[in-house]
């Protein structure tokens, strides 16, 4: 993958390099986000009584969709997050993996989920990407990433913020640091054309995402930044910002990306997955018909 930076912002101890690559691919995909707001798709429970780890997608429209390993849904009977990144074949009807990021509720608040402005924080991403390997490794159609883990990460992101949630919901660690988060968030401005980027604290290198096209870029870039923000905003120590380092570590990762052994696996719907299995780093790669549709690498060290 070449890839070409197209800017470089710092605030605090975030630094965000915007970026495109080659080859590059037009595929027209729709976002999750604004399928389910035309009602193009709807997700639901997979019944009346519901279970934790599935959810029913379906896609009414004639168009590909796209949801990430990042994304949120918030509603029925409890929120959940993806374990993995998934592109709805048109027309389709599929069962999305997911696991809960809201353990005091199982009751119905609406009938359909939404999707939540923010991704979950690449700690969570992480640990999540590491357990479905684990799992796919044993039973290669699985995508279980253990929901004991995602609740203790669930946990720790409300005791921090001291959230004081009714129902354990990470998206109640948004709702009580919203304008903080807000103000943060607004230091960091989208770069027209980038479909790639990368996220460092105190010069290191966190995660980096890749997506098929600038219009998904733009999408996920402020997704990706708010997702990122509960994981550097209480950074005491800020370091001075270090170019060279900086470049070195996503040159050294992009790098250390192409090299990687990889499992592949067949996707949700449309697509396959290749996924790492590294000492450096844990992610996954979706492609459709040899194209990139989403890159995630998140630092393992």
């Amino acid at each position: 993958m070449k890839t070409k930076i197209l800017s470089q912002e710092t605030f605090k101890a975030l630094t965000v390099f915007q970026f495109n690559f080659e080859p590059t691919d037009e595929m027209k995909i729709l976002t999750g986000d604004e399928a389910i707001e035309s009602k193009q798709v709807t997700i639901t429970e997979t019944s009346d009584s519901g279970t934790v780890g599935n959810l029913l997608a379906q896609n009414l429209s004639n168009e590909f969709v796209f949801f990430s390993d990042g994304d949120i849904l918030k509603g029925a009977k409890q929120n959940r997050t993806l374990n993995t990144s998934i592109l709805m074949r048109p027309n389709s009807k599929v069962i999305f993996p997911v696991s809960c990021v809201e353990q005091g509720r199982w009751r119905f608040n609406s009938r359909e989920f939404k999707n939540e402005s923010f991704s979950k924080p690449p700690k969570l991403r992480k640990e999540m990407n590491e357990n479905v390997l684990f799992n796919k490794k044993k039973n290669p159609k699985s995508f279980d990433a253990n929901q004991s883990k995602v609740w203790e990460s669930v946990s720790f992101y409300n005791n921090i913020y001291e959230a004081n949630s009714n129902t354990l919901s990470y998206s109640d660690v948004y709702e009580k640091e919203n304008l903080n988060f807000d103000n943060f968030k607004n230091k960091f401005l989208y770069s027209n054309n980038s479909s790639g980027f990368a996220f460092f604290k105190n010069n290191k290198l966190i995660s980096i995402d890749v997506f098929n096209n600038s219009y998904l870029g733009s999408h996920y870039f402020k997704k990706l930044l708010l997702g990122i923000i509960p994981d550097v905003y209480l950074t005491q120590n800020i370091d001075n910002y270090d170019e060279k380092k900086c470049i070195d570590a996503f040159n050294y990762f992009i790098s250390a990306y192409g090299e990687e052994k990889f499992r592949e696996y067949n996707g949700v719907d449309a697509g396959k997955e290749k996924r790492f299995d590294s000492e450096i780093l844990t992610g996954m790669e979706l492609t459709y018909e040899n194209r990139l549709i989403h890159l995630s690498i998140i630092n393992l060290n």
